[in-house]
């Protein structure tokens, strides 16, 4: 859908919207920079329309020059960001758009979580949880919120298998995706 030469594109956020189209949010980096940026696409039967624009740089100190891994939770008018920014030590991020997610505004509180990496975030009902792995990939780790800005502490979901060859998960785990329901009983899965 979209390439650009001698840059990487990377961690790719989707929001469809009721009308067929999609917004998607990507990371492009580069030898000098990471960014992150947006493209509308009205179909995808259709080619892009417009041309993707930057919404974040990083330009706080703790992103190191950094940012990636994009997640987007849109709450009513409101388009929030979760990402990751740092390249030593990476965190998570937020910035809140009010213009349909075309600027961004980076959280005061930056970055939301310390030591972290490929944020994904759902929401359901008045309930938010964030997982992402840790710093050593080994673990996913999970929080709650209930404003989707403070969260509570970290509490470990999968454990990487190191040291069992065979196992997909033996080197590590990243990315990880999150998707929260309702289940027939009126419970969460």
């Amino acid at each position: 859908v979209v390439a650009k030469p001698i840059v990487s594109l990377l961690d790719p956020a989707v929001i469809a919207a009721d009308d067929g189209a999609f917004e998607i949010y990507f990371a492009q980096i580069d030898d000098v920079r990471s960014e992150i940026w947006r493209v509308e696409l009205a179909s995808i039967y259709e080619l892009l329309q417009d041309s993707p624009e930057q919404v974040l740089v990083a330009d706080s100190a703790w992103e190191e020059g950094q940012v990636g891994a994009p997640c987007v939770v849109v709450d009513g008018d409101t388009t929030i960001l979760y990402y990751q920014g740092g390249s030593d030590t990476p965190a998570i991020g937020r910035a809140i758009s009010t213009d349909g997610g075309r600027n961004f505004t980076k959280d005061p509180g930056n970055p939301i979580v310390s030591q972290g990496r490929d944020p994904s975030v759902s929401r359901h009902g008045e309930q938010w949880f964030m997982v992402y792995a840790d710093l050593a990939e080994q673990k996913i780790l999970m929080r709650e919120s209930s404003e989707g800005q403070d969260f509570s502490e970290a509490r470990e979901l999968i454990t990487a298998r190191s040291g069992q060859e065979e196992a997909f998960d033996s080197q590590g785990l990243r990315s990880p995706a999150l998707s929260v329901r309702d289940t027939l009983d009126g419970g969460m899965h």
